[in-house]
């Protein structure tokens, strides 16, 4: 028996909207669901994990499988039984059967897509404590993680424990506790480097200098409470408001609605909306962001399963917001959620999306299935299950046979990496309340400026 969407990522809890024309309880998933398909229940069967299903009791004489497409039959997981059996009795170290087994899990969860993932009892305890904030990390910032490439880190929080032990932008983490860093996916990494508080995680650094010398070094970094604001807001002149938000949480929509009427309490005429570096997070939260700068029946997304099932989500409030003229920034650290936002205004023309590269190029949603009975009891398994597509029907996620990837900027403006670097440890200065240690030049936010000075020539 299966416990299906414990967590999905567009479930990820209700959001408390302050903003009248949304509802003031239930995730926007939720009601854009129900506005969507008003007999429908909460949560689309489309969207459910099957539970495993038993292999068919009768011998099979050949190696093809037998029933649904992709059940093992009994001689390919004899052949399974037989390998972890050798590998048992053989290895040089004696091994524990169960840590045989869910080894076997993880590599066939991590051999789908970057981001299915299987969790140990153990992995999927410290991943609940992690989201009732149990557990602690060490304040960075990075890129989202890629099989067989290294962590790359943006930058670390001002005054977290990473810049304190000497963390630097564009570091990149080899081993994490000696562990090889490239093979794990981004929640495999995750786990490692956060723990308990008063804790402590040695990372293998790759750093390279000003003349492209490299080197490898170790950092020992104490884990503690890391509460680093996610938005920030300032007037640039006049006229033009700024929001910069560096990861979408539960508190993000109203958060951002907060701040949209604290500039146009200042006189803002225009908004840039700034999602450079930003990752993703809850999925529901840009959702709701997508809400306040939509027009009632603009498509935000759709989604698309296994079997073709599709549901399509489209805005059933009209805003406030929704004449306010909007340029985005992105760049191709932004990923997930962020890609939400940016299709739904760039294909509903509400805003000009300016950037030095396509974003990051992540379309899919991936829901977490915990077994509660048998030998895989308190283990879960993660995986891909639906897609999603832009309002004019196309997806971001990579085409490893293209080359594609994202959603393009109108306007590209292009930007060397240690720049780029530059401009993050800036923006996480200004997260802090603080002042940035140098002055950098920001040439997509100029770019944005000029576009914003010119008279409007569509209707974004």
């Amino acid at each position: 028996m299966v416990s299906h969407l414990i967590l999905t990522a567009f479930l990820l809890g209700s959001i408390p909207f302050s903003y009248s024309q949304l509802p003031k309880t239930g995730p926007v998933f939720q009601q854009l669901l129900k506005a969507a398909n008003p007999d429908s229940s909460a949560v689309p069967d489309s969207a459910k994990v099957p539970p495993p299903q038993p292999a068919g009791s009768q011998k099979n004489e050949t190696t093809e499988p037998q029933g649904p497409k992709g059940v093992l039959n009994p001689e390919q997981l004899q052949a399974i039984q037989t390998i972890a059996t050798t590998i048992s009795q053989n290895y040089v170290d004696p091994l524990e059967a169960q840590k045989i087994m869910y080894e076997a899990m993880k590599g066939m969860a991590r051999k789908l897509d970057p981001y299915s993932t299987f969790l140990s009892p153990d992995e999927v305890d410290k991943f609940m404590k992690l989201m009732h904030g149990e557990y602690f990390g060490i304040g960075i910032c990075h890129t989202l993680k890629e099989i067989g490439k290294p962590l790359h880190i943006l930058y670390a929080f001002p005054g977290s424990p990473a810049q304190i032990a000497g963390i630097q932008p564009n570091d990149e983490v080899l081993k994490v506790d000696g562990v090889n860093a490239e093979q794990m996916n981004g929640d495999e990494i995750h786990q490692k480097i956060v723990g308990a508080p008063n804790t402590t995680v040695t990372l293998t650094i790759l750093r390279t200098n000003n003349v492209n010398l490299q080197k490898q070094i170790e950092i020992t970094v104490a884990r503690a409470n890391i509460e680093e604001p996610t938005l920030f807001a300032k007037m640039l002149n006049k006229d033009v408001g700024y929001i910069y938000l560096s990861s979408f949480q539960k508190s993000s929509p109203e958060d951002f609605d907060k701040a949209l009427h604290w500039l146009l309490g200042k006189g803002m005429k225009s908004l840039v909306f700034d999602l450079r570096f930003n990752p993703g997070g809850n999925l529901d939260s840009a959702l709701g962001i997508s809400v306040l700068l939509l027009r009632k029946g603009d498509t935000i997304i759709s989604v698309k399963d296994r079997q073709g099932n599709e549901q399509s989500y489209t805005d059933p409030f009209n805003s406030e917001h929704t004449d306010l003229r909007t340029v985005l920034l992105i760049n191709g650290h932004s990923a997930s959620a962020s890609e939400v936002v940016a299709v739904a205004l760039k294909d509903n023309n509400r805003a000009t999306v300016i950037g030095s590269d396509n974003s990051f190029g992540k379309g899919v949603v991936q829901s977490m299935s915990v077994f509660q009975e048998g030998i895989l009891k308190g283990s879960a398994i993660k995986i891909t299950t639906e897609r999603y597509y832009s309002p004019l029907g196309y997806s971001v996620e990579k085409d490893p046979k293209t080359g594609r990837r994202g959603v393009a900027p109108h306007i590209l403006v292009k930007v060397d990496p240690k720049k780029e670097a530059e401009i993050a440890e800036a923006l996480s200065y200004e997260l802090s309340g603080k002042r940035p240690p140098k002055r950098v030049r920001d040439e997509v936010l100029e770019k944005a400026l000029e576009v914003l000075r010119q008279p409007l020539a569509r209707p974004f």
